[in-house]
């Protein structure tokens, strides 16, 4: 361990929150909140549209890095004090660093710059905001000259600036650079792969970036949050299981940890989600796109890109936030031509300007539609369960059943039918948009969608699909701690769920602000509205039948895992 008088957590800031109260952060952190890259946070909400429909949804991109770095710290510090684990300073200001720098790469309006506006503007792109907090941290290193902040004051090498954007992915980006890590001689996956597990876990999703986010959420859209995140950190455990060290839980902190995802369902279900918010976005997308026509994002040596092309320019990426809302409003029309252009130049660019004010209008338009609450209307919503795998029945199997020897012919033809109703719902789940787009157009008696219709289609879960997130962490028992143990559900509480863990929330919206809808439009907005309740009166008939036929669950049996929990 590094002597405390070249320790890099010395010379320490303190700021003040109003979730965590009082945050320690070491002085190259502090150098790194002072770039212009971080203060860039500074102007995205974090709950990007969210703001337009929850007044005090006000909270940005910044505070909540802080949070996640505080947490960070204090967890791994928190692990170092009560198991050692050779855990360095070097180690707990790499993971800090890694909470502090995570979402560097947000673009304007959170999530729904990267999971909308890019997808519909680059179809084929797999661009993530992580991709770019790995390039924005790059960016903000080189030009803000913090080589030698890292190197010289903190003693942090290339490696551990590797091992910092691993921890922000939560995993080496490939099997290279987990071994160039491990070459680097301080680093040792079966050592210290829990760390990898702080900012960003991929085993469970049980990470300080959820915790803070969670609630600081909760605390400014006026909820309340049950679960206590400062009970995770007091009863967290390092422990070798199946000969990889992971971060454990007390036992009884098992159904703490359905309430934090339980916490992560109501907030997307009551707000990440809600309606209205979801209306705001297709409008903001839709705006966005437009003016990624015309509106151009000054980068460095006087380059200029646009809004879709920022994102492989990190000297542009840099001036773009939320303020893109007041670009797009306070745009003006294009200069004049200039005379020294050929005949043939100047009608090319007249009808490029052309095009570049037409864009400029509708994004114009929709953003003060937004403004002046015209919003796109949501004329129906469908709930669609998914099913836990294990809960699901084989089809394979109930094709076996129609083969048997002596097989009655009806029961086979029951069987028949329901491996077809199997096969529809699995379609429904797994492609629900599609399904809902073919009785639109059915209802519509059209070939094409109308363009004013959008589908909306939103997964509601607990973290891991349709699967229970409880089923892949492990705990420890008071009587025994280097043990990890794993509970089932029923071993938690017969009222935490099981059947489902994950729903999709379909919704159908009209692309209409006006007051005065047309004759014509009221006249789709109606057949929308059928589809969407005929539909839902469908699904709870089926719903009401399966229930009916279905036998009485079988009871079962906790033998001696509901005393000790299964052993590893």
């Amino acid at each position: 361990m590094e002597s405390e008088s070249m320790s890099p957590l010395v010379d320490t800031k303190v700021f003040n929150d109003p979730i965590h109260g009082h945050m320690e952060f070491p002085g190259l952190c502090v150098k790194i909140i002072d770039t212009p890259q971080f203060q860039r946070l500074r102007y995205l909400k974090q709950l990007g549209a969210g703001y337009f429909v929850y007044p005090d949804a006000s909270h940005n991109r910044f505070e909540h890095s802080l949070g996640v770095c505080h947490l960070a710290g204090l967890l791994v510090t928190e692990l170092r004090v009560r198991q050692g684990l050779g855990i360095t300073d070097k180690d707990i200001l790499c993971v800090s660093i890694a909470g502090l720098c995570h979402d560097l790469g947000h673009g304007p309006f959170s999530h729904v710059f990267d999971n909308k506006f890019i997808p519909a503007v680059k179809p084929d792109s797999k661009w993530k905001h992580e991709d770019a907090s790995m390039d924005m941290f790059d960016q903000m290193i080189e030009k803000n000259d913090l080589d030698q902040a890292f190197k010289g004051e903190a003693g942090l090498t290339d490696l551990h600036r590797e091992f910092i954007k691993a921890l922000i992915m939560g995993k080496p980006k490939d099997s290279a650079q987990e071994k160039k890590l491990e070459n680097g001689g301080w680093y040792k996956k079966e050592e210290k792969a829990f760390l990898y597990e702080i900012v960003a876990n991929k085993r469970n999703g049980v990470d300080v970036d959820k915790w803070d986010y969670f609630q600081r959420d909760c605390h400014h859209l006026g909820m309340t949050s049950s679960f206590d995140l400062k009970r995770f950190i007091k009863f967290a455990r390092v422990i070798k299981v199946k000969g990889e060290y992971q971060i454990c839980y007390r036992d009884k902190e098992a159904f703490n940890m359905y309430q934090l995802f339980h916490t992560r369902f109501t907030l997307h279900r009551r707000a990440y989600q809600h309606k209205t918010v979801q209306a705001v976005e297709l409008m903001l997308v839709d705006a966005m796109k437009a003016a990624n026509v015309f509106l151009k994002i000054p980068g460095d040596n006087n380059s200029e890109y646009s809004i879709s092309e920022c994102i492989g320019h990190m000297d542009a990426y840099t001036n773009l936030t939320d303020e893109i809302f007041h670009q797009i409003m306070l745009s003006k029309e294009d200069r004049p031509l200039g005379a020294e252009l050929t005949p043939e130049e100047r009608a090319k660019e007249l009808a490029r300007a052309k095009e570049r004010a037409l864009a400029r209008k509708r994004a114009q338009e929709t953003l003060q539609d937004i403004q002046q609450r015209k919003l796109y209307r949501c004329v129906g919503e469908i709930v669609i369960p998914v099913l836990a795998e294990e809960f699901m029945p084989k089809s394979e199997d109930m094709i076996k059943e129609t083969k048997k020897p002596g097989q009655d012919k009806l029961d086979a033809e029951r069987i028949r039918i329901q491996v077809l109703a199997y096969a529809e719902r699995i379609r429904i789940q797994e492609n629900p948009e599609e399904v809902i787009k073919e009785l639109i157009l059915k209802e519509t008696k059209t070939d094409k969608l109308d363009e004013r219709i959008r589908i909306q289609v939103s997964k509601l879960d607990y973290g891991n699909n349709a699967k229970n997130p409880v089923n892949n962490v492990r705990f420890f028992k008071k009587n025994d701690q280097n043990k990890a143990v794993e509970f089932k559900a029923v071993e938690v509480s017969f009222l935490v769920p099981q059947l489902c863990f994950m729903e999709h929330l379909v919704r159908v919206f009209f692309k209409t602000g006006a007051d005065d809808i047309k004759s014509d439009e009221k006249k789709l907005i109606a057949k929308l509205q059928t589809v969407c309740q005929e539909w839902c009166a469908q699904e709870l008939k089926k719903r009401t039948e399966d229930l009916e036929e279905s036998p009485p669950p079988v009871p079962v049996d906790l033998g001696s895992n509901f005393i000790k929990g299964k052993n590893f």
